[in-house]
């Protein structure tokens, strides 16, 4: 009995030695993992913390775009409330596109071109020289006065009237083009190129006259503006 007790004690000894290694293995695991979940939370902090910082940086350079933007967007409106500022405006920026074109004045094109009539002289911005001395009449000035004072207006319903009497500039713009009969002196298409230098001032008065293109067909002018015309 007494020995029988002996082994009984020496493999409960044996067995809690097993437990205990057990334990502490299985806690030494546990206290790994926990070290790891530790560092892998201060890089994941780390890292946001950085992607915070550059978002904030980026957020920072595209406010200060935009401010620059707006500022030089509402220098540019100021500059073209006179008629004579966005006919000058809209032939240098015209004429810009035509010489990234690759093409040259008197080669390509003239400006100013005088087209002699019974009654006078015509005087169109640009004449686009084609084959057979034929010619494309393209003119560069437009109406703003209208949509400049929508785009500052505060009230909905007064931007809404302003960029209807834009649309209506822009309609008669379009029949005092009609009005100068362009073919009748020139060879050449039927009708003039009404070349608008932003495309936002087209797509407001479209917006408010979805018909607006199709009236200006009719009339033999086709309005036209940065991308349509890079297109």
């Amino acid at each position: 009995k007494l020995l029988a007790s002996k082994d009984q004690q020496l493999n409960e000894k044996i067995t809690l030695q097993a437990t205990k290694e057990s334990v502490e293995k299985e806690m030494r695991n546990l206290t790994a993992q926990l070290e790891d979940f530790k560092r892998t939370a201060a890089e994941a902090g780390i890292a946001r913390t950085k992607a915070e910082t550059d978002i904030q940086s980026r957020l920072g350079s595209i406010n200060e775009l935009y401010d620059k933007l707006n500022t030089s967007t509402t220098a540019l409106s100021h500059a073209l409330t006179k008629p004579q500022d966005r006919g000058a405006y809209g032939q240098a920026s015209f004429e810009a596109f035509l010489e990234m074109m690759g093409m040259h004045e008197h080669t390509h094109y003239e400006t100013q071109h005088n087209i002699p009539t019974s009654d006078g002289k015509l005087i169109p911005d640009f004449a686009l020289k084609l084959p057979n001395n034929n010619y494309l009449i393209v003119d560069a000035k437009f109406p703003m006065s209208a949509y400049l004072a929508a785009e500052e207006a505060e009230d909905d319903s007064v931007r809404e009237k302003l960029m209807v009497e834009h649309a209506k500039a822009i309609l008669k713009h379009a029949k005092d083009l009609q009005n100068k009969h362009y073919s009748d002196h020139v060879s050449g298409p039927n009708f003039v190129a009404m070349y608008v230098p932003f495309d936002a001032v087209l797509i407001q008065a479209i917006k408010v006259e979805p018909l607006l293109i199709k009236q200006c067909n009719a009339m033999g002018v086709i309005p036209i503006s940065p991308s349509t015309a890079y297109s």
